[in-house]
């Protein structure tokens, strides 16, 4: 039998460096990914305030210049995957901001509740937090507190103060809840008779 003897390879050394960079790198990728979901997770349920001005989308570009400049670890699967998502990331945060800007200008809402559930569920398919989904999550979440009020209201004998309340809230929200708020008014319309 032949002894077997250890073989030192330069080359060896050199890939389990490219092996190491490439392991920290993807480490730094999962917890990036991680704190992103607590912090959608924190907003969709207004928690925490403190991340809610983080811009992971950001983190994440950093994360992909990083990866470019170590050579070989410009093919990583994750790599290409995070650059997918910083690109529809961005599409999204565009879509937002040119929504905010025209709400801001017009009174016309062109947008509604379905539109904003859409728009948070596809962030958080996504994964990637930036601070004007914090703008999305709080108008969905008001918007179904005031819709769970309407239900309530449509199923019983509100009080003519309580339902033109509701009305107002309604006329207030940046989003179209124009269908509720035609029920609301007739429903009003039949209190002021009565």
């Amino acid at each position: 039998r032949a002894k077997k003897t250890p073989l030192k390879l330069e080359e060896a050394d050199i890939v389990q460096e490219v092996v190491n960079r490439a392991s920290e790198w993807e480490k730094r990728l999962d917890q990036l990914m991680c704190n992103s979901a607590l912090v959608l997770t924190d907003a969709a349920t207004a928690k925490t305030k403190g991340n809610r001005r983080k811009d992971f989308v950001a983190e994440a570009m950093t994360l992909v210049d990083e990866a470019k400049s170590l050579t070989p670890l410009d093919n990583l699967k994750s790599k290409i995957a995070l650059e997918k998502r910083i690109k529809r990331a961005i599409t999204a945060r565009e879509r937002i901001l040119a929504w905010d800007n025209e709400e801001c200008n017009v009174d016309d809402k062109n947008i509604d509740f379905k539109n904003v559930v859409s728009w948070v569920n596809e962030m958080n398919r996504i994964g990637l937090y930036f601070p004007e989904v914090n703008r999305l999550i709080t108008i969905r979440n008001s918007a179904e507190i005031w819709m769970e009020k309407v239900a309530a209201v449509n199923r019983t004998d509100a009080h003519l103060s309580d339902i033109e309340t509701l009305i107002c809230e309604g006329i207030e929200m940046p989003i179209n809840v124009s269908d509720f708020l035609t029920g609301l008014e007739e429903k009003a319309e039949e209190a002021r008779q009565w």
